[in-house]
């Protein structure tokens, strides 16, 4: 694997050519600038000259120390120094740097964003472009590493490595490995204790509050705006960086905003009736109702469609409603008023199974994480006759998910909600820690359409929100560009590419390496172990757009913590620090990293899946062929996507 790193970049050093002087003149506009992609060789002089089309625009370099204060009709610029903004401005009719890293490890950074720090619009942080430095080491050590761990990953199937054994999803808990945590004495506590829970979310709640209160009636800065930053930096970082990962589900065991219905509909309590009765106004299944045939093969495909679509929808205006506070404001307070509605009315999850768009992401790619709640012992489930995990007792509520812990695998809804680890009387509930995407199973072809749909719209993410074209930014534009025909042409392109292009390209590769193994009876056997192969490398591109995203905005989380309201505070002292992005010249290697170790766990999934499908046999590489031929073109795409 060294081997597939290093080589190619030594290859890529060869082709260029010495150093040079290039002169340049970046345009500058709302919301881009042109040149989008400056691309030059290691050492040249870059002599850059600059002008502004509307209104005020900055040319902000931070790795060469760089803010050039664009003003329009003049050609002479105001270059401050990023690392002391305080210090007077040079001004200077052309800007001249060598393009070559400061640092002992500068020799391999070979990309860098250039922005705008000056705010121009609504849509001011979309306006950006890249600097490429070649040799791109990192783009070439990235294509490399693909095909390394293609080629690494076919020759364990041709020499017969051993695969996990064929598992029915009945016996996918005892799949299941990893370690029982839950027995811990101090974790035990904390699973058990009601008012701990209770303070998290209620801690929660207030900042989930705070932030629709400075959504609607704070600044409309979206960089200085507490409910944009911390909606959508903070709180989507943390969701897709940690607590997925590591513990899937576990927002919704804190999530606030169904909190306010599910009250109503327990009859103000906290604690359970001494009596045990049922009082979630939730028609669950009974006791001797197999909620296997009923209820998941009822419902689950409905949900699966509903939340995906609708997390779909709002992919589709992300711009608009990160772009223009009150938007993100409406959006949230929509949200929790029709949760608590409908649990106060019907049920207290409805909302959350079949309307809430976070469950789409959540449902999908929680199956990655570590931890995952199962039984310690499912003989001891199976003898158990009263299932107060799912209807509850004096000590537990019902499950609001009318899910039994018995019953919890890949297609349960379970939502960590911990009344399970309550209510039951063994003391059978296990929260285990084990690999990453162990046990990760792919069953119903909705789910095989969910995991092509959000990959897509991941990719979509990237490229609206890091990517350097303007053009692309104008056709999503909804605030002050908006052209109906542009948008029309955006939306169609992303939904039929979501919805219809890529589940198409899943479905064709099962049919191909069926056809290639002699077995079509096996082709929908093999889409599903490529979606399996979806999750991860999803999950992957999701975790490379918000470590972007929090790296470039980290310094406006202390100063909207300062001056949550924009209204002038100063409260720690933060409101009035300078901008400046996380170590943004390691934020590729970080990306790049990602969607490798993204496509590494799809290769070793999709194979995990399709042996408990069909055993290995002889063709069984072959069957795999075009479902990693697939897998390795999105990853080469993204690779050069996040490195060049």
């Amino acid at each position: 694997m060294a081997a597939f790193a290093i080589v190619p970049a030594v290859a890529a050093s060869w082709g260029v050519s010495t150093p040079q002087e290039r002169r340049i003149h970046i345009e500058a506009f709302r919301y881009g600038k042109r040149p989008a992609v400056i691309r030059c060789n290691r050492g040249d002089t870059l002599r850059l000259t600059f002008s502004a089309r509307d209104t005020g625009h900055s040319f902000f370099l931070e790795e060469f120390d760089i803010d050039a204060k664009i003003t329009p009709s003049r050609k002479e610029v105001a270059v401050y120094r990023v690392k002391d903004p305080t210090s007077p401005p040079q001004w200077t009719s052309e800007v001249q740097f060598e393009a070559r890293y400061p640092g002992p490890f500068g020799w391999l950074i070979s990309k860098s964003q250039y922005r705008c720090h000056v705010w121009c619009g609504p849509m001011h942080a979309f306006e950006h472009g890249n600097l490429i430095v070649y040799p791109n080491y990192l783009l070439w050590s990235g294509l490399g590493l693909v095909v390394g761990f293609l080629l690494l990953a076919w020759h364990d199937l041709m020499q017969n490595r051993p695969l996990p054994a064929r598992r029915s999803l009945s016996s996918w808990n005892q799949a299941a490995g990893g370690r029982d945590i839950a027995s811990h004495w101090l974790l035990e506590s904390l699973l058990h204790n009601r008012c701990l829970q209770y303070l998290l979310i209620l801690v929660c709640g207030m900042v989930f509050y705070l932030a629709v209160l400075a959504a609607l009636g704070g600044t409309k800065v979206a960089g200085r705006n507490f409910g944009v930053i911390f909606t959508w930096v903070v709180w989507l970082f943390l969701l897709v960086m940690i607590l997925v990962p590591l513990a899937g589900r576990v927002w919704c065991c804190v999530c606030p905003i169904p909190v306010l219905g599910e009250l109503v509909t327990r009859g103000g309590r906290l604690r359970p009736y001494p009596s045990g009765a049922d009082r979630m106004g939730n028609a669950g299944p009974h006791a001797d109702t197999n909620w296997e045939e009923t209820q998941l093969a009822r419902n689950y495909g409905k949900r699966v469609f509903l939340r995906t679509l609708l997390l779909l929808g709002l992919g589709t205006i992300s711009s608009w409603i990160v772009a223009v506070p009150r938007v993100t404001g409406i959006l949230l307070l929509t949200l929790s008023l029709i949760a608590t509605v409908i649990g106060a009315t019907a049920s207290i999850r409805v909302f959350c199974m079949y309307l809430c768009p976070v469950a789409a992401f959540l449902n999908l790619y929680a199956r990655v994480a570590a931890a995952k709640i199962t039984p310690a012992s499912t003989d001891v489930c199976q003898r158990c006759r009263t299932h107060s995990c799912e209807h509850g007792n004096q000590r537990g509520w019902p499950c609001p998910f009318g899910t039994r812990i018995g019953e919890v695998h890949p297609r349960s809804e379970c939502g960590w909600c911990l009344e399970c680890f309550k209510s039951c009387p063994f003391k059978n509930v296990s929260l285990r820690v084990g690999r990453l995407a162990e046990g990760l199973i792919i069953r119903e072809p909705v789910e095989i359409w969910q995991a092509a749909v959000l990959l897509v719209l991941g990719i979509a993410y990237c490229i609206v929100h890091l990517g350097p074209w303007p053009e692309v930014r104008d056709y999503t534009n909804l605030v002050d560009k908006f052209d109906p025909g542009r948008f029309a042409t955006y939306g169609a392109t992303l939904w039929f590419s979501a919805a219809i292009l890529m589940p198409a390209l899943v479905f064709l590769a099962g049919m191909a390496g069926a056809y290639l193994a002699r077995s079509p009876g096996d082709s929908m056997a093999i889409s599903r172990s490529l979606a399996a192969g979806l999750v991860p490398l999803g999950l992957a591109v999701w975790m490379g757009f918000v470590w972007q995203m929090f790296c470039v905005h980290g310094t406006f989380v202390l100063q909207v913590m300062s001056d949550p309201l924009g209204w002038g505070w100063d409260l720690f002292g933060t409101a009035n620090l300078p901008w400046r992005q996380i170590l943004p010249e390691w934020i590729p290697f970080v990306q790049v990293g990602l969607i490798l170790a993204g496509f590494r766990y799809a290769l070793r999934v999709s194979a995990e899946q399709l042996c408990r499908e069909e055993p290995a046999s002889g063709r069984f590489g072959l069957a795999l062929l075009p479902s990693w031929g697939l897998l390795a073109g999105v990853t080469a795409g993204l690779v050069k996507f996040f490195a060049d």
